[in-house]
């Protein structure tokens, strides 16, 4: 993962860790109908027994209403109760009007259930299910409010419909007949769906409020196009479907029906996408940041809010960045006291001598365990990407496997990025990734957690955040490799901290405060007429608002709640005690985590008087 921001230069830029499975969302598009489970409600206090029944039909709903979460989160959803052929088959819910309402009211419904129960009369992963729902209840209805309707893109660079469907189809598990028909109803729905896309598109277009970056769109588009046939989203599902158990001629019929569907549907909709980009009048595309429309700043209040699951004033969160940044300057200063010649290679020389993501992970899969609780290690695959899968911005991803999986959990590695396997961003790709992140991470929680929660908490903020931790606490383990000093290490954590952080910061600066590319190029020690640098990073900021802050925002939570730990404990703290803590969190907001993590230091506190 190249890095940014260094003595006031930018040396590269940022390449953004995604953890799929993807799922397609816009603010207020996210539509499940739970009003049947709101109906025969009594007024009284509910029990725990209640929550549990209530929280088993939310993700009994949550799957059943959804073929993708269905087939993505359960290789055998009968054995959940999930009857997989009354799912839609569909991508995701189209965008229409009513929708919007319809996702309002099921909202309010969910906060007037809530209401029903004490979150202290209920168990410690029944607790941290209700704090999960009463955060994604208050962020889905801040996102939801009509001035907000015609806000956000859905073609982002990094998370819209057409950056990822080449990984989703092209990933898509195989496990029986049924499901290449199904897939195939899906593709096409596909065009379908776009188009409702296209035309909330065109009325924010009329609105002037669209904010989209259209050649990046194009190029991207066309790319898909241009590979045809070749094209590694399809060659995915004609290799995958051989993993079914078909005769040969079976296998040629679905190999030619896949490969008509795709041309017939697919490459359609995504010249769709084209054509109405071309239609764009540049006159009419909004010149600044979301910050310049006229809820701007409360639209991100709310994405941020929803983003990183913090609940804190952008403001407070600002001066935060700033001490330490600050703090962290003072540090490496220290270290380049001591060290100068580090100033030269900023850290990136260093060589892990790893020759494969497998030599990687398992080197990290025997260090894990003297920091992290021990998991029943799973079987995975690490592979580099195709070259047609690579997305600017995205470094590597892990797919989610489903709850009950028997196959390998996957990561797959952007090699686009110009690292070579031995390099130290290799290294802490795949700690992110792999171990002890997002991989280890998701087989904690299938060991310990039920499959409700699983299907049901998922905050980004405190899953990138927590992996972004480890990222950099794995650098660490590095310290015994000849030619790797620990100078070499220290600098290169908090040169990753800093640089991290400072993207954080310029997200805010310029999608909040309406920071111009000029202010940026003061920022970042350049003059306002030299701009040419860091252009393509303020665009990725302006096309993406937020999209870092889950990273980075959710990192600078989990390392201060690190910071107060260490200080209330001091020799009494322990690495693996606090990692529990986080993980026993479970994927909730970070008002939650930091519930435990208070509780944590409260019980060692009264041990040790």
């Amino acid at each position: 993962m190249k890095k940014i921001i260094s003595k006031g230069k930018v040396k590269s830029f940022l390449a953004l860790f995604l953890c799929a499975v993807m799922t397609f969302s816009m603010s207020g598009c996210s539509i499940l109908d739970f009003t049947y489970l709101f109906a025969n409600f009594s007024p009284s206090q509910g029990t725990e027994e209640e929550f549990k029944q209530f929280v088993e039909d939310f993700a009994f709903e949550t799957a059943q209403s959804s073929y993708m979460t269905t087939h993505i989160m359960m290789e055998n959803p009968e054995d959940f109760g999930i009857d997989k052929s009354e799912c839609p088959l569909e991508i995701s819910p189209h965008f229409d009007e009513n929708s919007w309402d319809e996702t309002a009211s099921s909202i309010e419904e969910l906060q007037t259930e809530l209401k029903r129960y004490n979150p202290d009369n209920l168990s410690a992963e029944m607790r941290n299910i209700y704090y999960y729902l009463e955060f994604y209840a208050d962020s889905s209805s801040r996102l939801n409010q009509d001035k907000f309707k015609y806000y956000g893109c859905a073609f982002e660079q990094v998370s819209g419909i057409h950056a990822q469907l080449p990984s989703i189809l092209g990933e898509w598990d195989f496990r029986c007949e049924q499901d290449i028909k199904d897939i195939i109803e899906i593709m096409k729905d596909i065009p379908s769906y776009i188009d409702s896309l296209l035309v909330y598109t065109s009325t924010q277009v009329e609105r002037g409020e669209w904010v989209g970056d259209v050649q990046g769109i194009i190029n991207s588009c066309q790319e898909v196009i241009d590979n045809d046939e070749n094209s590694s989203m399809l060659k995915g599902m004609l290799n995958n479907i051989q993993k079914v158990e078909l005769t040969d001629k079976q296998l040629e019929e679905y190999t030619a029906e896949i490969t008509q569907t795709y041309k017939d549907y697919i490459i359609p909709a995504y010249q769709s996408i084209i054509d109405a980009m071309n239609s764009i009048d540049e006159r009419s595309q909004l010149q600044g940041s979301i910050a310049d429309l006229e809820y701007g700043k409360e639209y991100y209040e709310a994405l941020f809010y929803s983003n990183t699951s913090v609940d804190k004033e952008i403001e407070q969160v600002v001066d935060e960045i700033d001490d330490m940044r600050n703090q962290i300057m003072y540090e490496l200063q220290s270290v380049l006291y001591s060290n100068p010649q580090l100033l030269d290679t900023m850290g990136e020389d260093i060589t892990t001598g790893f020759t494969s993501y497998e030599e990687i992970i398992g080197f990290l899969s025997e260090k894990y365990e003297e920091d992290f609780p021990a998991i029943d290690f799973p079987k995975y695959e690490a592979e580099p990407l195709a070259k047609d899968m690579e997305v600017d911005g995205i470094s590597a991803y892990f797919v989610i496997p489903p709850l009950d999986h028997s196959s390998p959990m996957k990561i797959r590695v952007n090699t686009g990025t110009g690292n070579d396997i031995s390099s130290v961003n290799t290294f802490t790709t795949l700690a992110h990734e792999g171990v002890p992140g997002h991989m280890y991470q998701t087989a904690y929680v299938y060991e310990n957690f039920s499959p409700w929660t699983n299907i049901i908490c998922d905050f980004i903020g405190y899953t990138e955040g927590y992996a972004t931790y480890v990222e950099l606490y794995s650098l660490q383990y590095l310290s015994g490799i000849d030619g790797i000093s620990q100078d070499n290490l220290n600098f290169l954590r908090l040169y990753n901290m800093y640089d991290y952080l400072t993207v954080a910061y310029l997200d805010i600066q310029v999608n909040y405060y309406g920071m111009s590319l000029e202010d940026m190029a003061v920022e970042l020690g350049y003059s306002r007429s030299d701009t040419e640098a860091i252009e393509p990073l303020y665009e990725q900021l302006i096309y993406n608002p937020g999209v870092f802050l889950p990273y980075y925002i959710g990192f600078l939570e989990i390392y201060q709640l690190r910071t107060d730990a260490e200080q209330s404990l001091g020799t009494s703290f322990s690495d693996k005690d606090f990692h529990q803590v986080l993980l026993q969190s479970g994927s909730v907001s970070f008002n939650a985590v930091e519930r435990n993590v208070r509780d944590y230091i409260s019980s060692y506190k009264k041990m040790s008087a």
